[in-house]
């Protein structure tokens, strides 16, 4: 596959992946995600149709407005430009002084097992400290879906039991950052 006619979105890559904020031309690799039976089992239990998949889409467009790094990402592999899945960075509440931002991520099926989601979780980790854009950082994964709560562990978050702020049904991870002054 040549590679995309859209370029590097700020030079925001590691040595296999490349991330872009969501515009309208990742459309159809969000829906795809969107409407994938296994990429969606435990996102929202089960596939969103095409028209929930396109309004979610919007969304998340929508989401990138709250700031230059913030919003919803396109992941695509730098070897082919194969969209692997999402990537996302937005506010999440806070219970402490400073400002806290949730990391998420999911993956088309055939990029699991392929240690994606452990660079997408590193990438977005190093990507907020190194911009000092937040004090907490947050990811929430269902409790049944223990390769994903291995990739937060892996990246450094610690399991949140009880927090008032996660969904039932849901594990919040947290990571504390370094002291930053925001």
């Amino acid at each position: 596959m040549p590679p995309s006619k859209n370029p590097p979105n700020d030079g925001r890559t590691t040595s296999r992946l490349r991330f872009e904020k969501a515009r309208e031309s990742d459309r159809q690799g969000f829906c795809r995600w969107y409407t994938d039976p296994v990429a969606m089992r435990y996102v929202t239990g089960e596939p969103l149709d095409d028209q929930q998949a396109n309004l979610r889409f919007d969304a998340a467009r929508e989401a990138g407005k709250a700031g230059p790094d913030l919003g919803f990402y396109s992941v695509r592999r730098i070897e082919d430009d194969a969209f692997v899945g999402v990537a996302k960075l937005t506010s999440f509440p806070s219970l402490a002084d400073g400002r806290t931002l949730e990391v998420g991520y999911g993956l088309l099926p055939f990029a699991f097992g392929r240690g994606y989601a452990t660079e997408i979780v590193g990438y977005l980790t190093e990507f907020v400290t190194g911009r000092t854009l937040a004090t907490e950082l947050v990811g929430i994964t269902h409790r049944d879906h223990l390769a994903s709560i291995r990739v937060l562990q892996k990246c450094g978050f610690e399991a949140l039991h009880g927090d008032s702020r996660c969904p039932d049904g849901s594990l919040l991870s947290s990571l504390q950052l370094p002291s930053l002054s925001l």
